[in-house]
């Protein structure tokens, strides 16, 4: 399942303490590719159980979205030991599959 984290802090620690591939999904609760993205990603948790997919609203986290640069939505951030390795902007399935099956 697909986590919403809700805290700086807490996303801030999963990144640096993750172990392997962690996704993060900067959303907006506005946001309609958000929308349509949201039930695809729970098929791709369940489809790469190795990989932690997370959701983070860049309205509710703002820091985070400036600190990650966040300029459009969706905008999802690929983790590997704290360090982010790639980026999918945009609502685009085969990319983020893709960027996915690339750093697992």
């Amino acid at each position: 399942m697909v986590t919403v984290i809700k805290s700086e802090v807490e996303i801030n620690s999963l990144i640096t303490s993750f172990k392997g591939l962690l996704v993060v999904d900067a959303f907006a609760i506005w946001c309609n590719p958000c929308k349509v993205l949201a039930p695809k990603l729970e098929i791709m948790q369940q489809a790469y159980p190795t990989v932690k997919i997370v959701k983070v609203d860049v309205e509710e986290l703002a820091n985070f979205a400036e600190d990650y640069n966040i300029r459009a939505m969706p905008t999802l951030l690929f983790f590997k030991n704290g360090v982010e390795v790639d980026r999918v902007t945009g609502a685009n399935e085969p990319d983020i599959i893709k960027a996915i099956q690339k750093h697992m």
